[in-house]
Formats: structure tokens, C-alpha cells, sequence
């Protein structure tokens, strides 16, 4: 076999015309002749090379063993079997022989460093080693089988053949990673073997295994049937006949399930466990469900009713009757054993917080207690006493306002549900009657009625009214000229009358003055009223006269004062008169307080021989002014008087008035005082008037025998 060492030698060839030589005995180092193969990979200098032998100088300048062996440069003979030439014309290397008996020197120095590969060849006698690298495991659980290996020669590096077989068949070539599969359960074999390029035959490595993929077998206890109060424990096994069991302690086992206290399920399920043989097949047990366990005792209640009504009854209540309580119970694991529930129970004594109790148990024998406590029983009526009334009835025995009777309660065991009750009389009536009642807090009663209370919440009817006096109806607003006497009247249709104001008079004059009265009945309602709009005026108007003439028809108006002559007696009155045809008689009448209603007049021609005329006032002007006509010849009396709003009718005033519409003459005289007249007389008129350039005198004169 040739051994083969790649040097990568990097050789310094310097120009120099004078090499000191160096003679080394290459047989001492390698034994025998040996062909050395030199390859120029870097060119050469054209003109230091040849195309003949010549003197090389090698440097080993790496860790190679010939380096260590010849410890320095040497210079050794080449002899160029071939033509020697420069390395950049060739592509390959050449083969040169090398003796240590020649003398390689160099014939000049090169400066340029270039790489040498040498390669020698020594014969091969040692085989390979191999070695396995992977393989499956021991056992294994998988039914593919991949094998790796390396393989070591001294001597070579490459080249290498491997053969390989499984179970007792025949080598076959092979490489590392080979695969066999799918394999079977149970022992295989595999052997591998490699051969070098001489030949050389290595020992065959082998490697057994046991192949086993099929899990485990377990069996586990089936659950008893029905329900159960604890956890339950089932027994398993487990078994396998390929690898074994990875840990032997499997062999037996229990599955049990775990329920927390106070909990219930028809559907428990153990936990799980996972069973392994030496091969890692695994086989799981469990869960295992629909296990029935009850670990929780069953709900027991306990509710209560009053006996007397059957209405429900709550813990902490008073009530004033038997209180019977009962017990229900619930489950919804194992269901509730009838036999085990309590019967109801009846506390009736009185007295507070009382108790019942009462248990059950479930089929599995789960049990529950409970009570019923804080019953509170009273059966006796509350204490009632009156305490009175507010307010107070006067010394009538009424009250004028709403009633408040007052009782106060008291109850040894339950307590009175209110320490004071009250009942209010709002209704008017004598001789009413209230009632109290106490309750206590179980709803026992006492009861106090009081009569004899008498409620009149009505004020009494007072009613105002006046009279003048005369003695007939006064209506408010309306003006008189007589004093107004006011009288009230009371009625009270309950309790009655106590007391009336007396009349009252006005006198005075003045508008819409009023007279106030009250009255209360006993009860103390009390009424006022006022009889208001009293007007009272006892002065007479008082009419002003004033007198203008008639048509002038067309007459330059011309006024002179005449004089009026009564007699006997010569009693005189003045006039006055107008150069016009006819006179109009004014008359404008005022009242300080009711105001002028009317002025009445009265008119009347006096005739000589007939009695004299006092004219009655039969005409009327309404309100407080008016003219009068006088148109016609002859003499008239004129009588006139105003009248207020009050009545009051002022002393009737007389004048005579005198026309002659012939002449154009007309006259009106101041008031004759008729009183003062002789019962019978001669009544003479004389006056000059200025008509235009002339004054003609005026008389008239006409005899009454009598006074009318």
C-alpha cells in the first residue's frame, strides 16, 4: 500500500553565485531509495530555469517527520529523468529521482517562494478499525434500525469498503447510516466489517438488540355498583412480555378516586396511571368513571307556620299562637332515607326565643341536623289606660277643634307594639265616642272606648241688617237722610248660641260708613260681620237762579231793574227785566255730600180776582241743573226746590215772572217770601225800559182775594 504525505513546503530559491554545499545521506533517513514527487506551483523565473538538471535546495518549513529527521537544509542531488522545465508550462507535476549521493545544489538564489507537494510511497500491512458511531437502543421501541460507524488506518485515509449484515445472513457492501427496517419483536443482530485499499480485512464489530413496540398489558377492577360515602380504591395489573416493565413496581397498582368532603357526583372517575415496559411503549389506565359517591350530607331545612291561621311564620317574630315547625330534606347524590327525617314539633308555651330541632341522613348514611330557634310566643292581651284629651273641652263641655285622645299601653313579654295610641275625633257631633287600641308585638289587643265628647268645628251664622228710622230696610250704598240703626242676628245649629253683639246706631252724616258685630257659639267658633255702605246726608241742596232773555228779534238787548209792590204790608221785592220776547229761568242746584238728584218746579199764570197761585212742584229736572221757558204773556208764579241723593229737599223758592210779548218786555223777581204775603193784597209792577232811543215805563198790577 503507498502511504502519501502531502507537504506544503514553502521553498525560498535565492539568486547566489556562490552555494555552500551540504551533503546529507538520505539512505540514513529513509532506508531506501525513494521517488519524491515535485510539483512547481508557482512559476518559476524563466531565466534562472533550464530545460536540464539542476541543483535544488529543499526546505521542509512545516511539522513534517522528514523535517524533524534531517534538522536542516541539505542539499541532495536531482536527477531530472524527465526534462526539467519550467512548472508554469506544464499542468502537472513530474516525477524526479532523488539519491542522497548526489549533490543538489543551487545555481542561483531565487527570491520567489513557491509551494512543493512531495509524495512517497511505502508498503500497507495494517487493516482498518472500525468503530460503531449510532445505533438504536437496547431495547428499543421502534421497528427501524439505523447504524453509523467510523473507520481508522494508519496507513490510509480513504478508501474504504464496508460489509454488513443482519441476523446470520451474508455480508453484503454497505455505508454508514444504513437503515433496515420494518423489524419485528424480539433479539436482532447487526455486524459490520471494512476493508482498506490493500485489502486488509478489519474484525467485525456486532451489536444485538431487542426490538419491542407493543405497550404493556393492564387490567383494572371494574366499580361496585351503587352509591358509596368514601372514596373508592380498584385494583389494577400489568404485564409485559416483549422488553418488561420499565418499572416493576407496575406489576400492581390502584386506581382511586378522590371527592373533596362535602361533595356528591354519579359520575366520579379515578385518576390515571401510565404503565411503561423498558422499550417506552406505554400503556394508560384510566380514568375510570361513572363512580356514585356521596361525601356530602344532605340539606336540611326547617320551616314554620302559626297553627291558628297556617300562615308562615318567621324566626324572631312574636306572634300570640302555637308555632309548628317542620323539616324537609334534599339530596341529590344518594337520595334521602324517609325514615331518617325528624317529625314536626310544636312549641305553644309562651315565652321568647324557643327552639325546634330536627335531623335526616341520606342513603349512605350522610346526616344533617338542624333548628328552628328564636320562636317567640305570647298569648297575653296588652295593659290600656287613658291618659286624656287635647285639648281640653271648655266649660260648655265642647271643643271647637279636631279631638286627640290619648291611651298608653303596656306588655310584660312582647312589649307593646307603641307605648301611647291615640284616636282623633275630626267628625262634628255632641256625644261622640273614640276608642283606643294597644297592640302588643305578638298582635294581642286591648281595647278603651270614651263617649261624651262634643265637636263643633262651625262658626255661627251672623247676619247683619239695618233699618232707618222709620223703621224700614236700609240697603247698603244708597244714601238716606235718617240715622241707620244695625242689628245682628246669630244662629248655630250645634252647640249654640253665647253670645250676640247688640245694634248699633250711625248718625253721623258721611258715605259708606259701616257697623261691625260678632258672635261665638259654645264651642268657641266665633263670626263677624259688618254692615258696611251706610250713607247718611241730612243737608238739604241748594238751586242758584239765574235768568236770561228771551229772542231779541232783533232788538238791541236792554236790562233794567223793576220793582214789586205788595200791599197792604208794602212789602217789596226787586227784579229785573229785558227788552226781549220772553225770559228763560235757570236753575243750577249743589250738595256737598249725596249730590243733587232733582230739582222739582212748578209753575202757574196768577189771574187779578183769583187767588193767588202757590204752584205745586210737579215738574221735575233730573239731575242738578235745567232751564225754564217763559214764552207766553202774563204772570206767572214760579215755584222751585232741589233734592239730593239723601232725600233732603231744600225750602221751596218762589219768584214771579212777568212777559208781554206785545210790548217785549219780560221781568223775573228775587224769592217773594210767601209767608210773610197778606192773605190777601194788590201786587204792583213797575219798571222803565230803554227800547232803542225811547224809555217806556212798565206797570202791572193784578189783585188776589186769597192765598192758595
Amino acid at each position: 500500500m503507498k502511504r502519501k504525505l502531502a507537504w506544503a513546503l514553502p521553498l525560498v530559491f535565492a539568486l547566489s553565485v556562490a552555494a555552500g554545499a551540504l551533503t546529507a545521506h538520505a539512505d540514513t533517513i529513509f532506508g531506501q531509495l525513494e521517488s519524491v514527487l515535485v510539483t512547481d506551483v508557482y512559476q518559476f523565473i524563466e531565466s534562472v530555469l533550464s530545460n536540464q538538471p539542476e541543483p535544488v535546495a529543499v526546505t521542509d518549513s512545516v511539522s513534517l517527520a522528514l523535517a524533524s529527521q534531517l534538522g536542516q537544509s541539505e542539499p541532495v542531488a536531482v536527477s531530472d529523468s524527465h526534462s526539467f522545465g519550467l512548472s508554469s508550462l506544464f499542468n502537472h507535476g513530474e516525477a524526479v529521482a532523488v539519491t542522497d549521493s548526489e549533490h543538489f545544489q543551487l545555481s542561483v538564489r531565487l527570491t520567489v517562494q513557491e509551494a512543493v507537494k512531495v509524495t512517497d510511497t511505502l508498503p500497507d500491512t495494517t487493516p482498518p478499525t472500525v468503530s460503531l458511531t449510532a445505533k438504536p437502543s437496547d431495547p428499543t421501541g421502534s421497528n427501524q434500525a439505523s447504524f453509523s460507524w467510523s473507520i481508522t488506518d494508519p496507513d490510509d485515509s480513504g478508501g474504504f469498503q464496508s460489509f454488513c449484515k443482519l441476523e446470520t445472513g451474508s455480508f453484503a457492501a454497505c455505508s454508514s447510516g444504513v437503515s433496515f427496517g420494518p423489524l419485528g419483536d424480539g433479539p436482532h443482530t447487526f455486524t459490520v466489517n471494512a476493508a482498506d485499499p490493500a485489502g486488509s480485512r478489519s474484525t467485525d464489530v456486532s451489536y444485538t438488540f431487542v426490538v419491542d413496540t407493543t405497550p404493556p398489558t393492564v387490567a383494572c377492577a371494574m366499580p361496585v355498583a351503587g352509591w358509596h360515602a368514601v372514596d373508592q380504591s380498584l385494583a389494577c395489573s400489568a404485564s409485559d412480555a416483549g422488553s418488561g416493565l420499565a418499572n416493576p413496581t407496575d406489576a400492581s397498582f390502584t386506581l382511586t378516586t378522590s371527592m373533596p368532603n362535602g361533595t356528591e357526583t354519579a359520575s366520579a372517575s379515578t385518576g390515571s396511571h401510565q404503565v411503561c415496559d423498558q422499550a417506552g411503549n406505554c400503556a394508560t389506565a384510566g380514568p375510570i368513571s361513572g363512580i356514585k359517591i356521596d361525601r356530602k350530607a344532605p340539606a336540611i331545612q326547617a320551616t314554620a307556620i302559626t297553627t291558628g291561621d297556617g300562615k308562615p311564620y318567621s324566626a324572631g317574630t312574636w306572634t300570640n299562637q302555637s308555632v309548628q315547625v317542620s323539616f324537609s330534606c334534599t339530596d341529590l347524590g344518594s337520595g334521602v332515607n324517609p325514615a331518617t327525617v325528624s317529625p314536626p314539633a310544636t312549641p305553644s308555651g309562651e315565652g321568647k326565643d324557643q327552639s325546634a330541632s330536627g335531623s335526616c341522613a341520606d342513603m349512605v348514611g350522610n346526616s344533617a341536623t338542624t333548628s328552628f330557634t328564636q320562636v317567640d310566643i305570647d298569648k297575653t292581651a296588652p295593659t290600656i289606660s287613658y291618659q286624656g284629651q287635647a285639648p281640653p273641652a271648655n266649660a260648655y263641655g265642647w271643643n271647637g277643634t279636631n279631638i286627640t285622645l290619648t291611651w298608653s299601653c303596656a306588655d310584660t313579654l312582647s312589649g307593646a307594639l307603641k307605648a301611647t295610641v291615640q284616636a282623633t275625633i275630626s267628625a262634628e257631633g255632641a256625644n261622640q265616642s273614640a276608642t283606643g287600641n294597644c297592640l302588643d308585638q305578638a298582635g294581642n289587643g286591648a281595647a278603651d272606648t270614651k263617649s261624651g265628647i262634643n265637636l263643633d268645628r262651625t262658626a255661627p251664622v251672623l247676619i247683619a241688617r239695618a233699618a232707618t228710622a222709620d223703621g224700614k230696610p236700609y240697603t247698603s250704598g244708597t244714601w238716606t237722610n235718617q240715622n241707620v240703626t244695625v242689628t245682628f242676628s246669630c244662629t248655630d245649629a250645634l252647640s249654640g248660641v253665647a253670645m250676640v253683639s247688640g245694634p248699633v246706631t250711625i248718625s253721623t252724616e258721611g258715605a259708606n260708613q259701616s257697623a261691625a258685630g260678632r258672635c261665638s257659639d259654645r264651642a268657641g267658633n266665633s263670626s263677624a260681620a259688618a254692615f258696611t255702605g251706610i250713607d247718611v246726608d241730612r243737608a238739604a241742596p241748594v238751586t242758584a237762579f239765574a235768568s236770561q232773555p228771551g229772542p231779541l228779534n232783533g232788538r238791541t238787548l236792554s236790562t233794567t231793574t223793576a220793582t214789586v209792590t205788595v200791599d197792604p204790608g208794602a212789602i217789596t221785592v226787586s227784579g229785573t227785566c229785558y227788552d226781549s220776547f220772553g225770559l228763560i229761568a235757570n236753575l243750577t242746584a249743589t250738595d256737598s255730600l249725596s249730590g243733587v238728584a232733582t230739582i222739582k218746579y212748578g209753575t202757574t199764570l196768577a189771574v187779578s180776582g183769583q187767588p193767588l197761585p202757590n204752584p205745586a212742584l210737579t215738574n221735575t229736572i233730573n239731575g242738578s241743573s235745567g232751564t225754564i221757558q217763559f214764552q207766553t204773556s202774563g204772570a206767572y208764579v214760579l215755584t222751585y226746590a232741589a233734592v239730593d241723593q239723601a232725600g233732603n229737599q231744600e225750602a221751596t223758592q218762589t219768584r214771579w215772572v212777568f212777559v208781554s210779548m206785545p210790548a217785549g218786555i219780560s221781568c223775573v223777581t228775587t224769592p217773594v217770601p210767601i209767608s210773610s204775603l197778606p192773605n190777601a193784597g194788590t201786587v204792583t209792577f213797575t219798571a222803565m225800559i230803554q227800547i232803542g232811543l225811547y224809555k217806556i215805563p212798565l206797570s202791572f198790577t193784578f189783585v188776589y182775594p186769597s192765598r192758595t
